[in-house]
């Protein structure tokens, strides 16, 4: 029997009214029937079905973009997705992004704002305004660019089609 006094007496009956509760709600008990049976008498389990029909799987058929083994010669197209002056305009407005408002800051900083920092950050954000306006600038007149020669070359094609 528990001791009654202090708090040991609540902690030990909250203690065997769980386990009690905890051995009624979960038997631990397996059937002794699954265990006689042997694998093939057992019923398949999802997870452990297996494909029985001879089709190929959407895994095992062959890919339609690529390249089919009937035509070995034909060389993979190594380019670029992106042309290489795309990338060095990013990589120019990346570093502009970064030395142009820095650097507009601390010119201007003692120079020109005579040490009023807020009037020098004011100017750098402004600056890193002209910076990524000037790239979406460039941007959109590229996109146009090829946009024209698309049509020159359709034109062009329409032509020659006469």
């Amino acid at each position: 029997m528990p001791i009654k006094h202090g708090l040991t007496y609540p902690i030990r009956t909250s203690l065997t009214l769980t386990t009690n509760i905890i051995k009624q709600a979960s038997p631990l008990t397996i059937p002794y029937h699954h265990i006689l049976q042997s694998k093939s008498q057992r019923s398949p389990k999802m997870a452990t079905r297996r494909i029985i029909s001879q089709e190929k799987t959407l895994l095992d058929q062959p890919d339609p973009n690529s390249p089919s083994s009937s035509s070995p010669a034909q060389k993979s197209n190594i380019t670029p997705a992106v042309p290489s002056a795309v990338i060095f305009k990013l990589l120019a407005f990346t570093l502009a992004m970064m030395v142009v408002p820095i650097g507009s800051y601390f010119a201007t900083v003692n120079t020109l704002f005579k040490g009023n920092s807020t009037y020098a950050g004011g100017l750098a954000a402004i600056m890193a305004n002209v910076v990524l306006i000037g790239y979406v600038l460039v941007a959109m007149a590229e996109d146009q660019s090829d946009r024209l020669e698309e049509e020159k070359k359709q034109k062009h094609e329409g032509k020659k089609d006469r």
